[in-house]
């Protein structure tokens, strides 16, 4: 009988070893490499928990609740316009977000807590609905593609100069419209032309406007683009983060060493004063 992980559980290297067999890594190498890389490396007696290894895989690829929510749903209807119909407001352009979760709980089974959680992540903007673009966008956007693997590695390094490519071009745009202007939308090949500049290839501006134009309108706003930008590569919204720990230390752990638990668990509120106590300045 194979055992039962605790995902909160701290498991040593050999716990750790057996949990990946059973997701066919087998390697002893590959063992400790991930391990190590997972669990604090400031700490030589440190362990690393399931849950620890799941935020490392969400750091370097798509969301892995959306990845799930957008293979439920393709199972179920197939077609985008099948997603749309089963997961829209069924009448109207958008759908509020508490319905939305309504039907995450009642036609893929999702619990009520994950429903909120998905809910949050894809209102970007906050404004409490979704519409047809935003929710079909951001689906195809999270869906694990091995092929693109080096494109996603790609834009998580640059994003930073993503979004000073983009300032320098538009100037005369303050930073609060910078991706709010619904006025300016943009081609792909304008897009490809304002990237060339970070050494992008056409195909692979071309492959990210496609997944963020889900109404096929063929333009984007920079809103549109850079909210497809955050959730093919999900990490690059605490990549100031990283670079703020990097500044004063020679390790990211030592940036949250500051008095409260490895292991402690933190909701939202908590979590935003332990970055105000960090004095750690966030974009949202």
């Amino acid at each position: 009988m194979e055992a039962v992980f605790d995902p909160e559980r701290a498991l040593n290297l050999e716990e750790f070893g057996l949990a990946l067999c059973r997701i066919h890594v087998v390697e002893p190498e590959e063992h400790r490499a991930i391990f190590d890389n997972v669990r604090d490396g400031g700490d030589p007696y440190s362990k690393a928990s399931l849950n620890d290894l799941l935020a490392a895989l969400g750091s370097v690829g798509p969301s892995l609740l959306l990845e799930d929510l957008a293979d439920r749903a393709r199972q179920k209807w197939e077609t985008t316009e099948g997603i749309w119909a089963g997961l829209g407001p069924g009448r109207g352009d958008s759908i509020s977000l508490q319905a939305f979760e309504r039907k995450l709980v009642e036609r893929l089974g999702f619990s009520p807590a994950v429903a909120q959680k998905a809910s949050r992540i894809l209102d970007v903007d906050a404004g409490g609905e979704l519409s047809r673009s935003e929710l079909l966008s951001a689906l195809a956007l999270s869906r694990p593609t091995l092929h693109m693997e080096d494109f996603r590695r790609k834009v998580q390094q640059r994003y930073r100069s993503i979004e000073a490519v983009f300032r320098e071009s538009f100037e005369h745009l303050e930073h609060e419209d910078l991706n709010n202007d619904d006025d300016m939308r943009l081609s792909c090949e304008e897009f490809a032309e304002i990237l060339e500049a970070l050494d992008f290839s056409r195909r692979e501006t071309s492959y990210l406007f496609w997944l963020a134009d889900a109404n096929n309108v063929s333009r984007l706003t920079l809103y549109e683009f850079f909210r497809g930008v955050k959730l093919f590569v999900p990490s690059c919204i605490v990549e100031g983060l990283r670079l703020q720990a990097l500044a004063n230390h020679r390790r990211i752990s030592e940036f949250f060493q500051c008095g409260i638990s490895w292991d402690k668990r933190l909701n939202f509120k908590a979590f935003g004063l332990l970055l105000d106590r960090l004095q750690v300045t966030c974009e949202e």
